[in-house]
């Protein structure tokens, strides 16, 4: 059975989106929220990764997975593109939906369609042993 935590996977992201958000965004993490930061001064925090937690999770956990990522991802992006007045990570004035999809060892996620993506952030691997688990049934 498939099992992340809400903590483990804000981790993942906050590493993987600090490789790409532009120069003055940070994120932290915040127990299970995405805290965005622009030159130091919160503009906002996602809790999205706490869908993870839901009983629904427990049923469908790759399908929450996918919603906890396209959520948070979604969360930060509106944020940057606040501060910085620019579609992130898009151009020309169109901001491009994130998506994610779980396949049987990643989390694969990106900005615009899969097949000729704007910014395709690096997987989390399921299968590492350092991959983010929770406690499961």
């Amino acid at each position: 059975m498939l099992s992340v935590s809400s903590h483990e996977l804000a981790v993942a992201l906050a590493r993987r989106l600090n490789q790409v958000v532009p120069a003055g965004i940070d994120v932290h993490v915040q127990g299970a929220d995405l805290v965005v930061l622009h030159n130091g001064h919160v503009v906002g925090t996602s809790g999205a990764p706490a869908i993870l937690e839901t009983v629904e999770a427990l049923r469908e956990p790759g399908e929450n997975l996918e919603t906890a990522v396209r959520a948070a991802l979604s969360g930060v992006q509106d944020y940057i593109a606040d501060v910085t007045t620019e579609p992130w990570p898009g151009t020309a004035g169109s901001q491009p939906n994130p998506d994610a999809r779980v396949d049987s060892a990643a989390v694969l996620m990106w900005f615009g369609p899969e097949d000729a993506p704007v910014l395709r952030l690096p997987p989390i691997d399921l299968t590492a042993t350092t991959a983010p688990r929770a406690p499961g049934p």
